[in-house]
């Protein structure tokens, strides 16, 4: 994605949205799950993953967090729901509900980049969908896309299989010629464009999964060589836990909630 926002096809994003009905199959009534003084409770044991990955996604610190917990009759908390405030009024939307058997789980991931828009489905994904506006010079842009895929997709320490493509198909005139509007901006975006990002389908998420480990494990190498800084570092990990501490506090109180800025010291039982 930022390859693509650098290339200038699509704005950078303007809004993240997570959604995720995970299954409650083998999570009986006596699990620890439920519990928050064993798990922290669904923000802190799993929604530590996506506020990071909104982090990563947007670019920025987290500023402030609303949050909601809903309980089931007569049982515990098992779908909570948070809005991260970003600076610049870019919104993360996040919803974990565990309320689904296994076969009828799902995950939908959304940015909205006010003229495209990206989708990416499942808990390991292997596929995102892009559909934009855009004008002619951009249009010629996406359709030399599919010749630059090994690059676009490129990860250092991930080891391809060969079965992953781009494709991008461009609809022109899709629209009208007339200048087009969206919170400020007018430009004109006759053409339709649908891009495709496929790392190989349903069969290939185990090898995805294990090669994104394998390129976790080469950029630690690589920090522990040259002494730089690891692509995903531990002001990455403080901040989503500082935000799940926040979205838990939201959610207790009913109020806005700051996100304390990375390195700074969150004491979310003084704040209550």
């Amino acid at each position: 994605m930022e390859r693509i926002v650098a290339q200038g096809l699509v704005a950078a994003p303007r809004r993240f949205l997570f959604e995720n009905d995970a299954s409650d199959q083998d999570l009986g009534p006596g699990h620890w799950f439920w519990d928050r003084a064993h798990s922290g409770g669904i923000f802190v044991e799993h929604g530590v993953h996506f506020f990071d990955a909104a982090r990563a996604l947007l670019g920025s610190d987290p500023v402030s967090v609303r949050a909601t917990a809903v309980r089931r009759p007569g049982g515990p908390v098992d779908m909570v729901s948070a809005d991260v405030l970003h600076p610049g009024g870019v919104l993360a939307s996040h919803l974990h509900s565990f309320t689904h058997a296994h076969r009828c789980e799902r995950q939908l991931m959304r940015l909205d980049h006010g003229f495209a828009e990206t989708r990416i489905e499942g808990w390991i994904p292997v596929r995102a969908e892009i559909s934009a506006w855009t004008d002619e010079q951009g249009a010629e842009a996406w359709e030399r896309l599919p010749a630059r895929g090994d690059a676009l997709l490129h990860v250092d320490g991930f080891r391809p299989h060969g079965g992953e493509h781009v494709s991008v198909t461009v609809e022109r005139y899709a629209g009208s010629s007339d200048p087009a509007r969206g919170r400020g901006e007018t430009r004109v975006v006759p053409h339709h464009v649908r891009a495709v990002l496929d790392l190989g389908g349903e069969t290939r998420k185990p090898h995805v999964y294990s090669e994104s480990v394998r390129a976790a494990v080469a950029d630690l190498v690589r920090v522990a060589r040259d002494g730089s800084t690891p692509v995903a570092d531990a002001v990455a990990g403080l901040t989503a836990v500082a935000v799940a501490e926040a979205a838990t506090l939201a959610a207790d109180t009913g109020t806005e909630q700051p996100v304390p800025a990375p390195g700074t010291t969150y004491h979310p039982q003084e704040s209550a």
